[in-house]
């Protein structure tokens, strides 16, 4: 949500203050009135908006999401997600058949978390529920750890993708400390960071190179704190998210970057230089400044 929005990934104030703040001040105060209606008209809600994006290129998103009631039939919550529209603002038939293939998924999806949330209320109360329905069905690795008094953190529960990931069924992780699963040294940077989580209440994050199921990735985790306790402990949610392909990716650009750069700057020949949107001079090569008399500095 943060990253289709354009924010810095930080849980703090008013979440949805800062959501307004970035939508295009021409949209932002329909948008508000929009999310108003939608919260007093239960059932499904599409809304697309123009963003304030950092690189000041136009940006839009669609927000999809069901306005959920209670047992008297009164609006209770909404569940939602945000969809980057841009491309399809740019292409508009191919786009079209991803938000019709989104919109049927999201149908379908409200349907199983309606179901997962009923099952998961018997057992461990609406908001491990909620927490479970959202296990269910993330591509991010989830997993549930309960601390116990002791000082240990031990697996209580995992997504699909979780045990894709570790190459390991749910049978041989669940029950069992971080450390019998990851090792002990993989395991002393997350064992610090959750120690840590537990004794602030403050989200914690890392970048590591991870060696699981026979393959070393690059991953971005998060913990955090689980506000409830159950039987006296505290669970810590972990997100891991597997950005190998992302830091690869950004490593050849960073390395064609510099190739292109080294290359623009080695020709003599030919004045070569870049303007900005606004018409300042961005780039200034070395033909330009023997052609034109001017250092990049000037």
């Amino acid at each position: 949500m943060f990253r289709n929005l354009g924010l810095s990934p930080r849980s703090d104030g008013d979440l949805y203050a800062r959501l307004l703040e970035a939508v295009h001040p021409t949209e932002r105060e329909s948008a508000n009135d929009a999310f108003h209606r939608f919260r007093a008209c239960p059932g499904p809600m599409r809304l697309e908006v123009r963003l304030v994006w950092p690189s000041e290129e136009p940006h839009w998103v669609v927000f999809l999401g069901q306005v959920i009631t209670d047992g008297d039939g009164m609006p209770s919550e909404m569940l939602g997600i945000t969809i980057d529209s841009t491309r399809r603002r740019r292409n508009e038939e191919e786009a079209a058949a991803a938000l019709g293939q989104s919109e049927q998924q999201l149908r379908e999806l409200n349907g199983e978390l309606a179901v997962r949330a009923e099952e998961r209320a018997r057992e461990l109360g609406a908001s491990r529920a909620q927490m479970q329905a959202i296990f269910d069905n993330t591509p991010d690795w989830l997993t549930l750890f309960r601390a116990t008094a002791d000082g240990r953190f031990v697996y209580e529960d995992m997504n699909r993708a979780t045990e894709i990931a570790y190459g390991l069924d749910r049978e041989q992780v669940i029950g069992y400390a971080l450390e019998e699963i990851l090792g002990i040294e993989q395991a002393q940077l997350p064992l610090r960071l959750m120690q840590a989580c537990i004794e602030t209440g403050q989200n914690q994050r890392y970048n590591a190179q991870r060696s699981m199921a026979g393959v070393t990735r690059s991953i971005d985790v998060m913990f955090v704190r689980v506000p409830e306790r159950h039987d006296g402990d505290y669970r810590i949610m972990a997100t891991a998210r597997d950005i190998t392909e992302r830091k690869a990716a950004e490593a050849t650009l960073r390395s064609n970057e510099e190739q292109f750069k080294r290359l623009v700057q080695g020709v003599t020949d030919y004045s070569l230089y870049m303007l900005a949107l606004d018409g300042k001079v961005a780039s200034w090569n070395a033909g330009a400044q023997r052609i034109k008399g001017y250092a990049p500095e000037e």
